[in-house]
């Protein structure tokens, strides 16, 4: 199976900028520090990234979703280049460069939270295409290799589509009830309603034409407990707010978009009525 081109472009370029962070040579004290801050986290990242990569290949579909990393460890690439050109003579371009770096730090602190959100993600899909497969071999049926190629596309019936649809309901109930106070993370919230909204109107169709969903059945068990999770995470939005929570942000931020990814792509595999 091909890899995930955008983890290894990532990777690459993390190599890149921990070769130019170390070798540059400052005496201020701040700047000194924030250079270690970065290559600390980089030495984190780097042995990440690449058990993401090994991770991909035991899924039929690689999660590859770091482009917006890859642009910004670019530009920390360049910004690290520039400092060593322009020395720190000059006070002025000293105190530019070091709030320059200091913004590159917290990218790379937002990169370990989702690199790590990521892993746990692929781990799930890992470890229910495992159950799966148990399950499978235990009635007698042959499966091949890995996660979404593997299950045979026999059909799931009404019964998955009224647990789907009830998640569905259950996952909007919650995130009616949390808006209120769930301010700081609105825009990711709205976007997950609409993304269940038309998932729920297309399941009640489905069921009232008496169609089937043709999903195979670890691919809805594992939209049926992604839901249910979603409905612990909409829970915990509540716990957002405050400066200090500026990293709780980020980190629900990311796994409400997830979760809206995996939802679409619910919608996409679900049989068109018209």
């Amino acid at each position: 199976m091909a890899e995930a081109l955008g983890w290894t472009a990532l990777g690459a370029l993390l190599e890149r900028l921990f070769q130019e962070v170390t070798a540059i040579v400052v005496q201020n004290i701040m700047i000194k520090k924030t250079l270690k801050n970065i290559a600390t986290k980089l030495e984190t990242l780097k042995p990440l990234v690449e058990e993401i990569k090994k991770l991909n290949q035991q899924l039929a579909e690689p999660i590859d979703e770091c482009e917006h990393y890859e642009s910004l460890i670019k530009d920390g690439v360049d910004l690290v280049r520039k400092c060593k050109r322009a020395g720190w003579r000059s006070i002025g371009k000293g105190y530019y460069y070091a709030e320059q770096l200091k913004e590159l730090d917290r990218t790379l602190e937002f990169l370990v939270l989702f690199v790590y959100s990521t892993r746990h993600y692929q781990k799930i899909l890992i470890q229910m295409h495992k159950a799966s497969a148990e399950t499978q071999e235990q009635q007698g049926t042959s499966i091949g290799q890995p996660y979404q190629d593997t299950s045979q596309n026999h059909d799931v019936g009404q019964g998955w589509n009224t647990s789907l649809r009830e998640a569905v309901r259950s996952l909007l109930d919650v995130i009616k009830e949390s808006k209120n106070e769930s301010r700081r993370v609105e825009t990711a919230l709205n976007k997950l309603k609409t993304t269940l909204q038309s998932l729920q109107a297309r399941l009640i169709e489905i069921e009232r034409l008496n169609m089937e969903l043709g999903l195979p059945d670890c691919r809805a068990a594992f939209y049926k407990h992604t839901i249910h999770n979603g409905v612990g995470l909409v829970r915990n939005c509540s716990q957002v707010h405050g400066f200090k929570s500026l990293t709780k942000k980020i980190i629900v931020t990311i796994k409400l978009r997830k979760l809206n990814n995996y939802l679409q792509d619910l919608d996409r595999e679900l049989p068109d009525h018209a």
